[in-house]
């Protein structure tokens, strides 16, 4: 039996316990020194969705140390988190992402990113995507003026 199917039952609870966290919870500092909680699950997520030469070549390009390859994996998924905000601001046919965030201004406060100009919408990057893509779950989790003028987009 594969490991990935015996652990399956653990990677769901662990899966749901991490959609109950808050943007405050995410950037909790965890047990591991200078990593948030938002650090230490990118980290878990390393193994199941990187391809083994490209973890390897990762590990190897930081002169086999652990701690900087998995900061700089951090920090390319924030990298990531950018380029789908970027993308997706701008989609308006079938999601109507432009049209939602009109006359707001849209930011990540763990990435370099924000967008518009209005009333402020800030929160985490991956918040701010769900909720420019229509997903009122993510409003809890974010902060500003803006927030009920998008809640009532």
């Amino acid at each position: 039996m594969d490991i990935w199917d015996r652990i399956e039952t653990d990677r769901v609870a662990l899966a749901d316990y991490l959609d109950t966290l808050t943007a405050q919870d995410w950037d909790a500092q965890s047990w591991c020194d200078e990593w948030s909680a938002k650090d230490v699950a990118l980290h878990l997520l390393v193994s199941p969705t990187m391809p083994k030469g490209k973890i390897f070549g990762a590990f190897l390009g930081s002169q086999f140390n652990l701690d900087k390859m998995s900061a700089k994996l951090i920090v390319a998924s924030v990298e990531d988190s950018v380029i789908g905000l970027e993308h997706m601001k701008n989609v308006q046919p079938v999601l109507g992402n432009r049209k939602r965030i009109a006359g707001l201004r849209m930011r990540a406060t763990d990435a370099d990113w924000s967008t518009g100009d209005g009333p402020l919408v800030e929160g985490p990057a991956q918040y701010v995507l769900a909720a420019m893509c229509g997903r009122r779950q993510a409003l809890a989790s974010l902060s500003g003026d803006g927030v009920e003028s998008l809640r009532a987009a």
